[in-house]
């Protein structure tokens, strides 16, 4: 399964790109092995002492898979977090875990981060290596998805976002369901930009949103 976290117009119109986020890996059970749970909850009762225990029987097995895991990449790759002897910004991937938030002493959640500071390229070559190494480990009942984020090149975003101002500067638009009309102002902090009025308005304004400009130039 994977979870795209991204802005499709900006993507499309050239202004981002798609990059990776992190691995997510969480418990995993098949339709037989769920169909096996949701009958021994019932047998036991949610709150029995039996149905805890084998709750918590199953997460222990899980972490040991987990952590199996954790030991072969650990190996191979800087792990800030998981390795005290990494530090932060010098990793290739940064851990997280449940443990403890789950009131537990195991964990059954695991979040590693990639570093942004490695490059587009560099990242998704680690991926590809990584995504290779856990298909060979067979880990059962341990899910892996990506998760993706969008990668906004700002600078582009906005010069275009002021030649936008520029074109509509002194005009009445439709900005964020409000008429009114995009001025060139000295903000609070003494620099130059453009703002917003309110049809009406004379002093209040409201700071314009690059991406929002963009799509108001293509609609």
């Amino acid at each position: 399964m994977i979870i795209v976290i991204t802005n499709k117009v900006l993507i499309d119109l050239g202004y981002a790109t798609m990059g990776i986020h992190s691995l997510v890996f969480d418990r995993y059970f098949t339709e037989e092995e769920m169909e096996e749970n949701r009958k021994a909850a019932k047998e036991y009762g949610l709150n029995s002492e039996a149905w805890i225990k084998r709750c918590d029987l199953m997460g222990e097995t899980i972490c040991k898979q987990m952590e199996y895991m954790m030991n072969i990449l650990n190996e191979k790759y800087l792990i800030a977090q998981y390795n005290k002897n990494v530090k932060y910004g010098t990793h290739d991937l940064h851990f997280y875990c449940n443990r403890g938030w789950n009131n537990k002493t195991w964990y059954d959640h695991i979040q590693m981060c990639f570093n942004e500071n490695k490059g587009e390229e560099e990242n998704n070559r680690l991926l590809c290596e990584l995504l290779d190494i856990l298909s060979a480990m067979e880990l059962k009942n341990v899910s892996c998805r990506v998760q993706y984020k969008t990668i906004v090149n700002q600078k582009k975003l906005h010069e275009d976002a002021l030649k936008i101002c520029k074109q509509y500067e002194g005009k009445f638009i439709n900005y964020r369901g409000m008429v009114g009309k995009i001025k060139y102002i000295t903000n609070s902090e003494g620099q130059q930009e453009y703002g917003f009025f309110k049809k009406g308005a004379k002093n209040k304004y409201y700071r314009i949103n690059d991406a929002d400009l963009v799509m108001l130039n293509i609609t």
